[in-house]
């Protein structure tokens, strides 16, 4: 090998070990990296040329034929194991054996994922060396999406390097942020566990942020005001801002709707118009322009107190629904809430509110003033009714909280129904307050309050995607399989050791 062809070599090992260095240190690749990569190939092509003659006759020679023989046969083997990862790699293919399915996903999430029909972009910024790990391991908790739909595309980038890219998904200097974009619009994911700069991703946050982004109708949520309903611009109990939050955050457009002051009616297709907590009468005509609205294929969704003055009876008993408008009594204690009025834990396991409610210890919901709710007895044929959720059994009613019943009629009552025709559907709470900033977040109420929305919506994504937890599994042992596990765990090695010696001793002999 000649002497310029060897100071090739060495232009192209130190020119590969500067990239490579540079490439560590910048933690990313930068257009400055293509001078020492260029300079690398060049090197590398020109010792070649320079030293051709040698090259040639060393491959002519008897022993590099026989050595290649060895050669071909490892660079086959070679081939073979990359051939196998590579189809490995693009063609994953798990199994997840665990009995709370934990490293899979829900088919609301395998839906959303499969109907994509472009291209969803999840970009992942991070700012410094400190949450390039970090950034690398949220990458890895989207490989159960990507696994579902190649049109799924999720790409880490440093915010101080990718500047461009920076500047035009970041509006403020955070020092981290997952950003999903499809079809030009575009959603921060919000986490709900740990803090910004480190934030842990559940299920329920990256698919409710792919369904808003992926929603191409828009789907409106009117509050009526005027009669002392709950505001959702309020925290307290007699506020449901975080309610109205929440809905927001999964793609719903949540609005106040006065029917008073309004002549126009919502548009039905989309909509829903939630009365949650009046205190004084609707109007006959506010009466009327919610039956319409109904009648024109808009659903309802009521949550109404016992004892107050409104007038909600005659709005139910229009879809079939009977508002009792007294109190379920309950003489039950042990839940953190002392003496309460209605416990809710029998679930309807037929519609998708509550379907996978009330399958933990302390699965139920706490309605302090419910009412009683029963289809009427001249409900129209048209309609079909679910009992969600009923009393526990030693309940009884009353016509004021503080009444004291001789023998009371003890059984289970129903708080909350739903009432479906082929136009419409309605969801009906005895109560309202578990709906308030102050209960919404305790038992199940917040499960329960956002799987109706989904379900008047037909909005089966957002029906609630619950955490998944890994029950601890025990081994139970009797005498008998304990005494045998002992057993063979003495007699397996000491088998192997005479055999051993056997081998031994014969080979010693020969």
């Amino acid at each position: 090998m000649s002497k310029l062809g060897k100071i090739s070599y060495f232009i192209c090992v130190i020119s590969t070990v500067i990239l490579i260095t540079a490439r560590l240190l910048m933690g990313g690749w930068i257009d400055y990296l293509y001078g020492p990569l260029v300079i690398s190939v060049v090197s590398l092509i020109a010792a070649w040329v320079i030293d051709y003659k040698f090259y040639l006759e060393f491959f002519a020679m008897k022993t590099t034929k026989h050595g290649m023989n060895m050669g071909v046969l490892i660079l086959l083997a070679f081939v073979l194991t990359a051939a196998v990862n590579y189809l490995g790699t693009r063609f994953d293919k798990t199994f997840d054996l665990t009995k709370e399915k934990i490293n899979s996903l829900s088919e609301q999430s395998i839906d959303v994922v499969k109907n994509l029909n472009e291209d969803l972009q999840v970009l992942i910024f991070y700012k410094g060396k400190a949450l390039k790990e970090r950034a690398a391991e949220i990458k890895n908790d989207f490989r159960l999406y990507t696994a579902q739909s190649s049109k799924l595309k999720v790409n880490v980038m440093d915010a101080n390097l990718d500047v461009e890219m920076a500047k035009k998904y970041l509006t403020n200097s955070e020092a981290f942020a997952t950003i999903a974009e499809y079809k030009g619009r575009r959603a921060i994911i919000q986490s709900s566990l740990g803090p910004p700069d480190r934030p842990i991703y559940q299920e329920r946050d990256i698919t409710s942020t792919f369904v808003k982004i992926t929603r191409d109708r828009p789907m409106t949520i009117y509050f009526l005001t005027g009669h002392g309903e709950k505001d959702i611009d309020q925290t307290s109990i007699e506020g449901i801002k975080t309610y109205a939050e929440l809905l927001r955050n999964d793609g719903y457009q949540v609005a106040k709707l006065n029917l008073i002051t309004d002549d126009k009616i919502p548009e039905a297709t989309g909509s829903v118009i939630a009365i949650v907590g009046p205190k004084t009468a609707l109007t006959d005509k506010e009466l009327d322009k919610i039956r319409e609205f109904a009648k024109n294929g808009g659903n309802l969704f009521v949550a109404a107190d016992p004892g107050e003055k409104h007038n909600i009876a005659l709005l139910t008993k229009s879809f079939g629904v009977e508002f009792r408008n007294n109190y379920v009594l309950n003489e039950v204690q042990g839940t953190d809430e002392g003496l309460v009025g209605a416990i809710g834990l029998d679930f309807d396991k037929s519609n998708p509110i509550t379907a996978k409610l009330g399958t933990g210890g302390r699965s139920l919901v706490i309605f302090p003033l419910a009412s009683e709710l029963v289809k009427a007895p001249d409900a129209g044929a048209d309609y079909t009714f679910t009992d969600l959720i009923k009393s526990h059994p030693l309940a009884y009613t009353a016509n004021s909280p503080n009444e004291a019943v001789n023998n009371p009629d003890r059984k289970q009552r129903v708080l909350a129904i739903t009432a479906k025709s082929d136009k419409f559907s309605g969801v009906f709470f005895g109560d309202s307050d578990f709906l308030s900033d102050v209960s919404l977040n305790r038992w199940m109420h917040l499960d329960l309050a956002m799987n109706s929305i989904a379900y008047l919506f037909d909005d089966a994504a957002n029906i609630t995607i619950h955490p998944k937890t890994l029950e601890a599994t025990q081994l139970q042992l009797t005498q008998a399989k304990g005494m045998a596990l002992v057993l063979a765990g003495i007699s397996l090695p000491l088998c192997l050791i005479i055999l051993g010696g056997f081998f031994w001793y014969r080979r010693r002999g020969l």
